[in-house]
């Protein structure tokens, strides 16, 4: 029997099982670092220990929903490991640029390892494709998502001369 009441339950059950699912997630996906070591050596020749930490990355937690942003951490130890240390551009040959994570980490060598990186030009890319409205002052657009307000000015006067008919100055 097909109810409304038990499918929208259905729904929410399969949501959560795949957000639980992906939240205690240990094994990742495969990564396989290789370009990006190679890309690190070149680019980041004063930091030969990203390098290492690049090497060091064999699984990976992808953002599915959005598609912008990769973890190197599983979702379940991000709030003990995640040390922020700083981030750096890298630029790769078909994803572009990116901006890499570092993390500082005093159990391995080098103490850094990567904790993610973010798709710049598809972050780039989503804002430019994102819907805008225009506000005061004319001619500046902000995505609809951030304004915190709409400026309407409105004329009292201006408003009576029309509603009588009158719209000349």
């Amino acid at each position: 029997m097909n109810n409304p009441i038990n499918n929208a339950h259905l729904d929410y059950e399969q949501e959560y099982l795949t957000w639980y699912t992906r939240e205690h997630d240990v094994v990742g996906e495969p990564f396989d670092a290789t370009e990006f070591v190679q890309l690190v050596q070149e680019q980041w020749s004063d930091m030969p220990q990203l390098a290492l930490a690049f090497a060091r990355c064999t699984a990976q937690w992808p953002r599915r929903e959005e598609g912008l942003y990769t973890h190197f951490i599983a979702p379940l130890h991000m709030d003990a490991r995640w040390k922020f240390a700083g981030s750096r551009f890298l630029q790769h040959p078909t994803l572009g640029r990116l901006v890499v994570d570092v993390l500082h980490d005093g159990t391995v060598p080098g103490g850094l390892s990567i904790g993610g990186i973010e798709y710049l030009e598809r972050v780039m890319r989503r804002v430019m494709e994102e819907p805008r409205e225009l506000y005061w002052p004319a001619g500046v657009a902000v995505p609809t998502s951030t304004a915190p307000m709409r400026i309407v000015h409105f004329d009292p006067q201006g408003f009576e001369r029309s509603r009588n008919g009158y719209t000349g100055a």
